[in-house]
């Protein structure tokens, strides 16, 4: 059974249309970047582990994931709304 997903375009086949990637040099990034991130990533994403007191800047981090270890009713995944740091729970300020 193929792994395939897409096959690289023919040697010699358009590539480009209308100045855009073709249909089929599309699919092929696509199943490049889906392999990259598969390599990269694992099954699955890794946030970053703070607790409460060593919490990033929320400012500098706005639509950041992390995961807080001592958040209050337990671990949970965060993220940043450009100020605060929200838990995904429930969008209460992490405390």
């Amino acid at each position: 059974m193929s792994h395939e997903i897409a096959t690289k375009p023919d040697h010699g086949a358009q590539i480009v249309e209308s100045g855009r990637a073709s249909s089929r040099l599309q699919l092929f990034f696509d199943h490049i970047v889906q392999r990259l991130n598969s390599r990269v990533f694992g099954d699955s994403v890794l946030l970053e582990i703070y607790t409460v007191a060593t919490l990033p800047d929320a400012s500098k981090n706005e639509s950041g994931m992390i995961y807080v270890s001592d958040e209050l009713g337990g671990a949970q995944p965060a993220f940043s709304d450009g100020t605060n740091w929200r838990r995904v729970s429930d969008r209460d300020v992490v405390s």
